[in-house]
């Protein structure tokens, strides 16, 4: 040891920090290229619907008064005071334009239809365009004219309802959350299958299709939660049975992302911790680091005797058509129906191929919008009379979670607050 050890193993904290002021300097430099904005921490679906509407706004720019910087607070006033008519015209335009063709059992065959039905969506609109407009106009000229900050602010229409209800449109909620059966269920899985003819889809579309009903029924996630699903957010593996060493299983493990939640914050809670249901996968997983699995929940199941029901098969399917495997299986029997492993071995993980970790390769490639219109379709080619969405099956796995787990868990699973299960539940 040197000869004052004692004092070398001691912490020293600084009296003064030294802080190395070219460094400094660069940071300062950097930050200001590039200031904060409230919309980098957007969601991409939502920065795109804004962006979208914006467009839509500025082809009313022939109709809207020409500001400048450098006008005086008292002018603008002035200048803004009658042009309310401008953004009435545009929500009523955005509504009058929101129409598209549907077959119909007239001699004119095809009519046309309101897409927007409920005032809330052009309450919506009107948001979006405020938020925009705040975040590209209105806050620059308010760190500009601090004297007068309280001039850039925009306010919301509260003629919105007048206007639904003079259009005929829903003032209130269009549809009520009734709760998917598990019959309900295996008559949507039984029909993509069974009834292929009659449905407008591909085989490449049924397997993801079936996919995504069946971890919906799983766990209650919200189906945003579950499109596009990568292969770094599924793992394979074979197990030996516990109970029966001279068994060994195919297991399955799938993480799932909670969508609805601000992921760029600092968290202060415990529920932020990456929850695992019996699950021995290392801690984080595939390449990921704990901010990204802040937000994710994982499961395992296992092979099941039902083709329709058993994820685990379906994810097989995928990986072998996808050539994903780095041992290269290429049949299902090869992965679901192992020999007993070797003695001394316990485990064994079925590794993706290393391009198929990237966040571009997906196992279940189907996105929400044509997961809504397969059902919708696989619902009339299966003949329901009720308006049944694909929320159902949430609500309906709510109720089943209720009292198999304990209510801490169960809120986690299904990224609800109590209050909110008791109202789902008392319905």
């Amino acid at each position: 040891m040197p000869p004052n050890a004692e004092a070398s193993l001691r912490f020293n904290r600084p009296n003064v920090r030294q802080f190395n002021k070219a460094a400094a300097k660069a940071a300062v430099q950097k930050y200001q290229d590039k200031p904060l904005s409230e919309s980098c921490r957007l969601d991409p679906k939502t920065r795109q619907r804004r962006e979208r509407i914006w467009k839509n706004w500025e082809d009313l720019k022939d109709l809207r008064p020409a500001l400048t910087l450098t006008q005086r607070p008292s002018g603008l006033t002035s200048a803004w005071a009658n042009q309310t008519a401008i953004f009435q015209a545009f929500l009523r335009q955005y509504w009058e334009e929101s129409v598209t063709l549907r077959p119909c059992l007239g001699p004119e065959e095809y009519e046309k239809v309101h897409t927007i039905d409920c005032a809330s969506t052009i309450e919506d609109v009107w948001c979006m365009l405020v938020n925009h407009a705040d975040d590209r106009i209105m806050k620059p000229k308010r760190l500009q004219d601090r004297k007068n900050a309280g001039v850039w602010s925009l306010k919301s229409a509260q003629w919105i309802p007048e206007f639904g209800a003079e259009m005929g449109l829903n003032l209130g909620q269009t549809f009520q959350k009734d709760a998917a059966t598990k019959d309900d269920i295996l008559t949507i899985l039984s029909t993509i299958w069974e009834e292929a003819d009659d449905l407008r889809c591909s085989p490449d579309d049924r397997l993801p299709f079936g996919m995504y009903v069946v971890e919906m029924g799983l766990g209650g996630w919200r189906p945003g939660a579950l499109e596009l699903k990568k292969y770094n957010h599924v793992k394979l593996a074979w197990v030996r049975d516990p109970v029966d060493p001279s068994v060994t299983r195919t297991i399955c493990w799938s993480t799932i992302d909670h969508n609805k939640l601000q992921k760029i914050r600092i968290e202060r809670e415990q529920r932020s911790r990456h929850s695992r249901i019996r699950s021995n996968l290392p801690f984080p997983q595939n390449g990921q680091n704990l901010t990204d699995m802040q937000y994710s929940l994982c499961y395992e199941v296992t092979v099941i005797p039902s083709l329709i029901l058993c994820l685990t098969t379906m994810f097989t399917i995928r990986a072998i058509k996808d050539d994903a495997f780095k041992a290269g299986f290429t049949s299902c029997d090869e992965v679901l129906n192992p020999t007993t492993l070797e003695e001394g071995v316990n485990f064994v993980e079925l590794r993706w191929k290393e391009e198929f970790m990237a966040d571009d390769k997906h196992i279940m490639p189907m996105n929400y919008r044509r997961f809504l219109d397969l059902w919708n379709e696989v619902r009339e080619v299966a003949g329901c009379r009720s308006g049944l969405r694909p929320y159902s099956i949430r609500v309906g796995d709510v109720g089943r979670l209720d009292g198999c787990l304990q209510p801490a868990l169960r809120n986690f699973i299904v990224s609800h607050s109590t209050r909110f299960m008791n109202g789902v539940i008392s319905r």
